[in-house]
């Protein structure tokens, strides 16, 4: 080979090695350069912040949203309101349990009800009890259920710790078999006294 040819092919290979390496050169910088920053949208009379876009026509909010929540108004009950609450839940379960009996119980409507009721009530029940079972045993079955259905005070004196209720009641009485039987209503008057901080009933009274 001639110096000549040699010259020429030295040439042709350090042009091709340079253009390779400007092209390599090129694409590193293609492919790493960040993309241009687009410049962010607006609106008419609006910013963006952060990236979003707020509504048009709303101001952004300069501090944290606070919901208030309305408080429920209750008016304070009164030293009256809780005694009538007190002597409801004692009455009503009273007088159901007071009318509902049979002539084979020995009486447990009455015995039962025994802490309820004033002492001067306890000896009435006790001489009714005592009374009733000195008789000979009835030979016909006879049942009495009651069902307090409402009450209405008619009186509540604080201050002398007295109260009186008349209670409305649904009763179904039974003869002889469960075929046998008629409803009827029926109210009670029921009488309470405060002793030692406690209401306790101090009579019972069916209205015909």
């Amino acid at each position: 080979m001639s110096l000549r040819l040699r010259i020429v092919l030295i040439s042709l290979v350090t042009v091709v090695v340079a253009v390779l390496i400007g092209i390599g050169i090129w694409l590193y910088g293609y492919f790493t350069r960040k993309p241009s920053s687009v410049p962010p949208i607006t609106t008419s009379g609006s910013e963006t912040v952060d990236g979003q876009i707020p509504s048009v026509g709303q101001e952004e909010p300069t501090g944290p949203i606070v919901v208030t929540t309305p408080v429920e108004q209750r008016e304070p009950v009164s030293e009256q309101d809780r005694a009538r609450a007190a002597i409801v839940s004692i009455i009503m379960p009273f007088v159901e349990r007071l009318g509902s009996y049979s002539n084979q119980s020995s009486f447990e409507n009455y015995t039962d009800l025994l802490g309820f009721m004033t002492p001067s009530m306890q000896e009435w029940a006790q001489r009714e009890v005592a009374a009733a079972r000195s008789k000979p045993l009835p030979e016909i079955y006879k049942g009495m259920t009651t069902r307090a259905l409402a009450q209405d005070m008619t009186k509540l004196d604080l201050d002398a710790g007295e109260a009186e209720f008349t209670v409305s009641t649904q009763r179904k009485e039974i003869v002889g078999t469960s075929t046998n039987f008629k409803t009827y209503n029926q109210d009670i008057l029921i009488k309470l006294k405060k002793q030692e901080n406690v209401w306790l009933v101090d009579g019972a009274y069916w209205q015909k």
